[in-house]
């Protein structure tokens, strides 16, 4: 294959070669770019490979560049085109000289990023930062190595985002090893965003040796206790996807006494006091009204609302009297300091404290809708499963039938998938199926319609490498779709209200 492409004229060789380094599929407008020619001119060049079928149009736009005098045309269209096989892209990389390959990408990444606005940098990251990183050898100027570690965090948060865990990790730890320990006085943001998210990828990725590692790094250059929170969060969540729940709320109960609060080991007899707090505060004002609260800009209170809201599933299942004192801590901190998205959470918790403590249902109710209007009013998608779910698995049955709360269930379950919370999600699979049991489906109908929740949710953990302890709902699940009311009437403060079933 490489002695066929070198039948070619030299200039449409070399510009196969530089396609070559884009990938399989390529457009003219980037082609030009990294040839530094126009586009007619690249597309001129190209066409005696599109003759010989060595490349492949994806449409037809790629015509007008055919016959036609350079004018608006190329700011019209940008045609893309792909090898024919992938073969040919390797005959063409081949044809490179060995000693060239990354002095090549470097050339293209840099030309790269000099074309592409400010505006359009995290759409085109990946292939501006994927060939930075195959000359990374090449890069020695101490100024162009902290930006290329720039480039790999907006890389890596954006593989992040897309539940990529892997790929981000490898984005975050380039990032790492292009700066060194005296960026910490000279960058600290750059080092500490960095090493944040590395170790939650490396968490996410099934990796808990190597975000402890990373956290450590953190922890070590004694930071602002603000600037640890993520690091802390991190931990609470990787020990929580392990079933290491008390070992979560130790971390908890390290990181928030650095903001000097201390959470005891055992609260029943703080759980009146801490619920006559919040009433206080309310002094007669409804859920409502909080609704209009401001918003929280504060960076203490934002800390502690991340961190209680963090430990809460772990202190639910593993030291249930701590429960009541941390939810109405998290919603004296929103009264006080004005709402943020967490606070959906908070509310949404706070109404089963009213519902099976305080037995005020009608209360309940308004504090269930008013965590749902927290999260549309602030847009807080992040938390969108975790209130989404506490409604829908505990508040909606006090004044509404059950069924009432399958499209909540539906919503968490995608928006679970999409903001990358696999642990809300597994709780949200286990109460749909056990929901739909309850309201008296045919089972037969029951097993089609949440099947495909369940192999969903299978599929993205085995993918996601999380352990299956990330969510005590999956192994459950997996075992048996039982509704575990014994197990929940021995915890002192909840007594489901089952009235409402159906």
């Amino acid at each position: 294959m490489a002695l066929q492409l070198q039948k070619l004229p030299p200039q449409t060789q070399q510009v196969l070669q530089l396609a070559a380094c884009i990938g399989n599929c390529f457009d003219l407008t980037t082609l030009a770019i990294v040839s530094q020619h126009s586009p007619t001119d690249t597309a001129t060049v190209l066409w005696k490979a599109l003759q010989e079928g060595l490349i492949l149009p994806t449409s037809q736009i790629y015509k007008f560049f055919q016959g036609v005098e350079q004018s608006q045309t190329e700011e019209i269209v940008n045609p893309s085109y792909r090898f024919l096989h992938d073969r040919v892209q390797q005959a063409a990389y081949f044809l490179i000289p060995e000693d060239q390959k990354q002095a090549t990408h470097l050339e293209i990444a840099r030309l790269l990023l000099s074309n592409t606005p400010d505006a359009e940098l995290e759409a085109n990251i990946f292939g501006i930062v994927n060939h930075w990183n195959s000359a990374i050898a090449l890069v020695t100027d101490p100024s162009e190595k902290t930006n290329l570690a720039q480039l790999n965090l907006i890389a890596g948060r954006k593989a992040k985002a897309s539940i990529a865990h892997e790929p981000a990790f490898e984005y975050f730890n380039t990032g790492i090893t292009l700066v060194s320990g005296r960026h910490w006085q000279t960058q600290p943001e750059l080092m500490l965003a960095l090493y944040e998210g590395a170790a939650e990828a490396a968490y996410l990725s099934g990796n808990v040796a190597q975000m402890e590692q990373l956290v450590s790094e953190i922890f070590a250059q004694n930071l602002n206790p603000i600037d640890c929170v993520k690091a802390y969060d991190i931990q609470i969540q990787a020990y929580a996807s392990q079933s290491r729940f008390t070992e979560a709320i130790a971390i908890a109960r390290t990181a928030l006494k650095q903001f000097n609060i201390y959470i005891p080991e055992q609260a029943t007899a703080d759980i009146a006091q801490a619920l006559q707090e919040v009433a206080e505060l309310l002094n007669g004002r409804t859920a409502i009204d909080l609704l209009d609260l401001p918003v929280m800009t504060a960076a203490k209170p934002l800390a502690l609302m991340q961190l209680l809201s963090s430990v809460l599933p772990s202190v639910y299942i593993s030291a249930p009297s701590l429960f009541p004192v941390m939810v109405a801590n998290q919603v004296k901190l929103s009264i006080q300091a004005g709402n943020t998205g967490i606070s959906a959470y908070s509310y949404s918790c706070y109404a089963i404290l009213l519902s099976t403590i305080v037995e005020d249902l009608d209360a309940a109710d308004e504090f269930g809708q008013l965590g749902l209007q927290i999260v549309a009013k602030l847009n807080a998608r992040p938390i969108q499963p975790k209130a989404y779910f506490v409604v829908s698995a505990f508040i909606i049955h006090c004044k509404s039938h059950l069924c009432n709360s399958l499209p909540l269930y539906e919503e968490a379950f995608q928006v679970g998938l999409e903001v990358g919370d696999l642990e809300h999600t597994a709780y949200t699979v286990m109460q749909l199926c056990q929901c739909v049991y309850l309201i008296g489906k045919n089972l037969t109908t029951l097993v089609a319609e949440t099947e495909p929740y369940v192999a969903t949710l299978v599929l993205v953990l085995a993918t996601s490498k999380i352990p299956c302890g990330a969510s005590i709902a999956t192994n459950s699940l997996l075992e048996a779709s039982n509704f575990n009311a014994e197990r929940i009437q021995t915890i002192p403060f909840c007594k489901p209200n089952l009235k409402n079933l159906g």
